[in-house]
């Protein structure tokens, strides 16, 4: 329980804190925007960010459309995920899949709630977690693992998937998918309607912008559109 944050976090972040979050957004945008720079210049670097991302998006589409995935164990579950997440995702998928071989499972209610303890807990440093009580639901499509991985990164853990294969589950349960993963998601970005709107927006601010930068170095009153 002194390792709290990771469990008390109930909110989506990535395997980040909310720090890191801003942190990471900030980096991102100094690397195209100089710090002190004027409004206009950044709203062109900005468009310009956009487009970089949104190639650096296109190609992981790519990349998970053409590129073929190793199967790991062949089990059918695996199968499925193979189906449903990104290729990088599948890749995370994969680790959880191998570590839950290192664990063996304690019934505590049949069907209803296990732990997960590792098969070299004896072994292990003292400062290391070796037990993980996994909770399921009734129908056994959700899974509460008290290490709270999915709840902070939004990946089914090793432990709970190692229930999931005890109890012969053939998908990985719909609740324990976020659509952020799978091949599905899309960024606000690829809706056209919203893309065009929003830059139209942009087009409009930098045309205000530059208008009153030169009213204001020319000293002549800008007419500004309707």
């Amino acid at each position: 329980m002194k390792w709290a944050k990771p469990y008390f976090m109930d909110a989506f972040c990535a395997k980040m804190t909310s720090t890191q979050q801003s942190e990471i957004a900030n980096h991102l945008q100094k690397g195209y925007v100089p710090p002190g720079s004027l409004v206009h210049l950044f709203i062109r670097q900005y468009e310009k960010m956009q487009f970089d991302r949104d190639s650096e998006e296109s190609y992981r589409e790519k990349r998970t459309k053409l590129g073929g995935v190793l199967l790991a164990q062949n089990l059918p579950i695996e199968i499925h995920a193979s189906k449903i997440y990104t290729k990088d995702m599948f890749e995370n998928f994969g680790e959880m899949l191998y570590e839950c071989g290192s664990y063996v499972l304690i019934k505590v209610v049949p069907r209803r709630e296990y732990i997960a303890r590792h098969v070299k807990k004896d072994s292990r440093d003292k400062w290391c977690k070796t037990e993980f009580r996994v909770q399921v639901n009734k129908l056994a499509d959700e899974f509460k693992c008290e290490c709270g991985m999915f709840e902070h990164f939004g990946m089914v853990c090793s432990h709970a998937l190692k229930v999931m294969i005890q109890l012969g589950l053939q998908e990985v349960p719909a609740g324990q998918i976020l659509k952020r993963w799978t091949r599905d998601a899309r960024l606000g970005d690829n809706n056209a309607d919203a893309y065009a709107l929003a830059m139209d927006q942009l087009r409009n601010v930098k045309t205000l912008l530059c208008g009153a930068i030169k009213e204001e170095t020319s000293g002549v009153p800008y007419d500004k559109p309707q």
